[in-house]
């Protein structure tokens, strides 16, 4: 898609050009699809739509365009990798907090003091069978699966993307598991320690506030970071799997073919 300056991206056109004016002096870098239709397919797609308008950033922009011309599927990876990366800041943004005042109003001491909080905890740990320090799992488990499902976009399965990327994708969503699990297990453990020994009233309190003492805070700041460990250690664990993933790729590269020839 192309427009005039005083058109601006609202007047974008489909239009065919040639490649150097496409590039106006610039490398052009190709996308290579796995899966993609029949060149005479692609190029048939591609030619039933000069003069086309109607460019939306969101739902019909160039790589929608392109995407579809070659697979017949719209979608960009531009916004689905911009909702993910927004999807996992705003939903522990959102969902943290809320699970703070979910603690609260599920209490049987009204307020955010040490008996009103773990008395809601309890009773969220009482949904699998436990107490106080599993409530703060669950509601740590609840955010980190919900900043899972955020990310989606940018975890799920596309076999119309190279093998590599592929590959880089399910080592993703291999991370962002073992990280669920890892920051419930890290949330005991940080309570554990930081408190009384023992996950008793007194520990899960006293190591409450000690948490909630690093950032400045009380219980209530302590309460927050504990529900917020999981679903930080989920985004966390899919960054580092996928980029530990792409490192060991290119390292084999550069083995198999170190003259880059």
């Amino acid at each position: 898609m192309a427009s005039t300056p005083e058109q601006g991206k609202r007047g974008a056109r489909v239009h065919v050009s040639t490649l150097s004016e496409f590039a106006l002096g610039k490398p052009v870098t190709i996308r290579p699809y796995a899966n993609s239709e029949d060149p005479e397919v692609i190029v048939r797609r591609a030619m039933s739509r000069p003069g086309e308008g109607g460019y939306n950033l969101a739902f019909n922009n160039c790589q929608h365009f392109a995407r579809w011309s070659a697979t017949g599927e719209r979608l960009s990876e531009q916004v689905s990798a911009a909702s993910a990366r927004a999807g996992s800041a705003i939903v522990p943004a959102i969902g943290i907090p809320a699970s703070v005042m979910m603690v609260d109003s599920a209490g049987l001491v009204e307020g955010l003091s040490g008996p009103g909080i773990m008395s809601g905890l309890a009773r969220f740990g009482r949904t699998v069978g436990g107490g106080a320090a599993d409530g703060l799992v669950v509601l740590g488990a609840l955010v980190g699966g919900a900043t899972i499902l955020a990310m989606s976009p940018q975890l799920r399965d596309d076999h119309f993307l190279p093998n590599g990327e592929r590959a880089a994708r399910t080592a993703r969503r291999r991370g962002v598991a073992v990280g669920l699990v890892a920051g419930c297990a890290r949330t005991f453990l940080t309570v554990n320690v930081l408190g009384t020994p023992g996950l008793s009233g007194a520990g899960i309190t006293s190591g409450l506030a000690a948490l909630g003492a690093v950032f400045g805070g009380r219980m209530k700041t302590g309460t927050l970071c504990a529900i917020a460990i999981p679903a930080l250690t989920v985004i966390l664990g899919g960054y580092v799997a996928s980029n530990l993933y792409l490192r060991h790729s290119e390292s084999q590269e550069q083995e198999c073919n170190p003259q880059g020839g």
